[in-house]
Parts: C-alpha cells; structure tokens; sequence
C-alpha cells in the first residue's frame, strides 16, 4: 500500500497519523507541500513539524509530542480547541444545508450571525458582508471605498496604512500593508498607497519621546492627506494593536486624534480587527479600549475560533445609504457560507456563556507579572508588551541599552527549537509573539509563563556563551543553524 492509501485508510478509521512515522509526515510536507511565508531552509530546519490532534491550550504532534499553543495558531482559536459544540453546530448545518450562494437569495444561519454581530459590535452598523478569511474581507473593505467615492463622483483612490502593520496577503490588502519586504517580489502594488509612522513609544521612529511628543506619530497622518492630496484620499486603514509590529500599544491619544482626522478630512477609516476582535485584547473589540468607531469593521479569525474559514465586513448606515440604489458591485462564492455561520453562531456562544474577553483581560494580565517576575534579571530582555492575550516579549542584545541583535535571523533559528523542546509554539526570534487562546486557565498559564521563562533564560544563556572579546556573535550563529526570515519569525 502506497503512503497516500494508507494515510487515506487511516483517515476512515478517525487515526490520521496511522502507522506512519512524524518523520515520513514531515518528509511528505516537504515535498508536497508549500509552506507559507518560508523559505526551503528554514522548512528543512524546522521539520515542519506536523500537528495530528489539539485539545485546549495544547496541540499534539503526530509523534505525541504536546506543545501548548501559545499563538493560537495565529491568534484565531480563541475559544480553544476540541470545542465539540462548535463541530456538533457545523454537522447539523451541513446535514440539513451545506451550502447556498448568498446572492439573490441566502439562508436562515447567515442572516442570524449578522443580526447577531450587528447587536454584538458597538456603533451605528447596518450592513454585513461575509468572506472566507482576513485577506477577503479587507479587499471587500478597500472596494466597498472605491465605490463610494465613485457612486459620489469624486473618486479618491488613495488608502494611507501604516508602517509596520499587516492587512492580507491578496492584491490590494498587501499594497496597503506596511512591510516592503512582502511587496517587493509582487510589484508593482495597487497604486495610491502610502503610510504614516507606526506608534512604537519604545522606539518611536521619529526620534520623539512620549509624552512631550504630542502623539507626533498620529499626527503626522494630517501631513501624509496633505501630500497626497485630500481630494484623492479615500480611506485610512490600521489595526486598534498590530500584532505584526509586535504589539505595540498605542497612547491613549493616538486613536482620537486618527479618528478625529479622519473626520476632519472627510476620509473613511477602517479598523482592521481581524485579530483584536472577539476577546483577544481583553474588550470584545480592540478600539474599545479608546471608545472610537471606525466607518467600515473588518473582522475574522476569532470569529469562529479557526473551526471554519470565515470573516466579515460591517459598513455604518451612511455607506449603505450610498451603496445600496446599485448594489456592491463585489461577491464571492463561498460569502455567508451556512457551515461557516453556524460555527461562527456556536463559538459565539462559548465567548458570551464563558466571559472569555474577561478572562483574556485577566490572563493577560496574569502572564505579564510572571513573565516580569520570572525574567526580571535577564539581561536580555527589553519588552513585555501587549493588551489581554495579544503580547509580545522584546529580546535584545543589551537591557541597558536596548540594543538589537545584528543578526535576528541566527536568534530566531537557535531560538525556536529551545522554545519546543520546552513545549512551546509560538514565533519566535527578537520578538516573540504570543496569544493563547482566550480558554486558558491559571494553572495553564502558570505553565506557560514557566515554560517561556526557562526557554529565555536558555536562549540567554547561549548568547552570553557566544559573545567573546566583547563582540557580538549570534550574528555567526547561520554557521550551525540556517536563518529564520524577519518579520514572519516561523
């Protein structure tokens, strides 16, 4: 029997890992799969390693290895994993509708999650469109400002993002993202993009300092509609917290005063909260926190908690009442799909019965003190940061003077296996990025705290032993371990 009739016969029984080894699964996703975001040395290096189960916090690989999963996959099973109400909810769904096309007619499931959403999300929303990921539904967002500048007939195609933040992989959601590394090889983008400095207090890249700054980096976004010409500027689009840049909490001014700008030149703004809704900041949605309401909410991920691709895209009722005589001209043909509705009405469920934004608050919090407590005499570390479960913990060469490894890319490669021979999975390298599932308890917590402590103190045990004469030598580190790349830190 070939190893695809055996994985398949194993399938039948509910075993996926059948006889076959955690090294033949690797080997095979190496050869037949494409891993997204890396390069083939660091696919080598890693294994991948291959995931056969999850419960909870955990995930199991198919060798039975358990690692707590402290990113959540990427901050999408908010509810935790093995939610068998959540599978129930989509076996019923499917058994009695799999599927339909949302467009001139839908199904009883959608039109309830969107009644549902628009109750849940605070604001004067009226209109909910669905899509099957983040990527969609910012596409739909930046198509939905489009037509309304062009139903008004003043056309304004640019969209002002910000460095260091993340929209999507699709066309126009990567042209609007701030990283150049993951636009290059796709150039040229969608013309009209621009950015603003992102609010990175602990490194503020405009040489400023909080609080004397006057929140300069917000700001700056009056200057950037100005260059670009106010009558062409249609939207302004950022996180509430990037968990791409890290985690980077904004001042309490910043979001105001964007808002207040915004309003000032009459541009649309968008707040992508693929990954702050739903809990994961410790309010069910990331601008909460600030009491602003965006024009177009662009949610995802934790909507379902990763049990079913789904995302969304709510508009406030003076965008419908442009776009509604002709219609969004935009469709897929998974929108609204019933499946996705009723894992997403499911896992809302166990967010509302469970309180898990609460205990995301309080977890958070939880995590922080250990981690502060724990690592208070490492010297290598900079930063812990972050709001409810979406953290991130700075490694730095000096404490002191919190300088940057020259080689980030040696830190992530020697520093990932140490963090999974501790039971950890998360991204790591200078930064490490964290966001458990919302479920996790105290003693799970605990566990993890300790876990990433000792997995630190270890990287920062290798780094003192490498340094020598004074001289920096992870930077020779890719002599023993291949590069990890910056930024996407698998």
């Amino acid at each position: 029997m070939t190893s695809a009739s055996a994985s398949a016969s194993a399938l039948e029984h509910g075993s996926p890992a059948g006889d076959r080894s955690s090294a033949d699964w690797s080997a095979a996703a190496r050869e037949h799969l494409w891993m997204g975001n890396m390069r083939r040395d660091q696919v080598e290096y890693h294994g991948p390693l291959v995931v056969d189960s999850a419960d909870g916090v955990y995930l199991h690989s198919a060798d039975g290895a358990r690692y707590i999963d402290a990113m959540a996959g990427a901050w999408v099973v908010n509810a935790g994993h093995g939610r068998t109400e959540i599978v129930d909810a989509m076996a019923r769904q499917a058994s009695r509708l799999p599927f339909v096309l949302n467009e001139g007619y839908t199904n009883t499931t959608t039109v309830a999650l969107a009644e549902r959403l628009l109750d849940l999300v605070p604001g004067s929303y009226d209109r909910v469109f669905f899509t099957s990921g983040g990527s969609e539904a910012v596409e739909t967002a930046l198509k939905m400002v489009r037509q309304r500048w062009a139903v008004r007939g003043t056309p304004r195609h640019k969209v002002i993002g910000r460095e260091l933040s993340y929209h999507g992989a699709t066309w126009g959601a990567m042209s609007v993202s701030g990283f150049p590394d993951w636009r290059w090889p796709f150039a040229p983008p969608v013309p009209g993009a621009s950015f603003i400095p992102h609010p990175t207090c602990i490194r503020c890249p405009l040489g400023l300092a909080y609080p004397s700054c006057g929140v300069a980096c917000a700001s700056s976004l009056r200057d950037a509609i100005e260059k670009a010409g106010p009558a062409k500027v249609g939207a302004v689009i950022a996180e509430p917290i990037s968990a791409a840049s890290s985690a980077h909490v904004p001042p309490d001014e910043y979001w105001p005063i964007i808002r207040s700008i915004c309003d000032e030149y009459g541009v649309l703004l968008i707040a992508d909260e693929i990954v702050t809704g739903f809990g994961r900041t410790g309010e069910w949605f990331g601008l909460q926190h600030w009491g602003v309401e965006p024009d177009i909410l662009v949610l995802g991920k934790g909507m379902t908690s990763g049990y079913f691709p789904l995302a969304a895209v709510l508009n406030r009722a003076e965008l419908t009442a442009d776009l509604d005589a002709d219609g969004f001209v935009h469709g897929y043909t998974f929108s609204g799909h019933p499946v996705a509705c009723a894992a997403a009405m499911a896992n809302l469920d166990i967010l509302e019965r469970e309180q898990l934004p609460s205990n995301a608050r309080r977890q958070g919090e939880r995590l922080t003190r250990l981690l502060t407590e724990g690592l208070a005499d490492c010297s290598i570390l900079g930063d812990v940061r972050g709001r409810g479960l979406l953290m991130s913990i700075e490694l730095v060469r000096d404490r002191t003077t919190m300088e940057r490894f020259t080689d980030p890319f040696a830190l992530a490669a020697i520093g990932k296996p140490i963090f999974m021979r501790h039971g950890v999975l998360c991204r790591v390298g200078p930064q490490i990025r964290l966001g458990p599932p919302l479920s996790i308890t105290d003693a799970e917590t605990d566990a993890l705290a300790a876990a990433l402590v000792a997995a630190i103190l270890e990287v920062e045990e290798w780094v003192r032993s490498e340094e020598t004469d004074g001289s920096e030598q992870v930077a020779h580190a890719g002599d023993t371990a291949p590069p990890v790349t910056a930024g996407r830190g698998r």
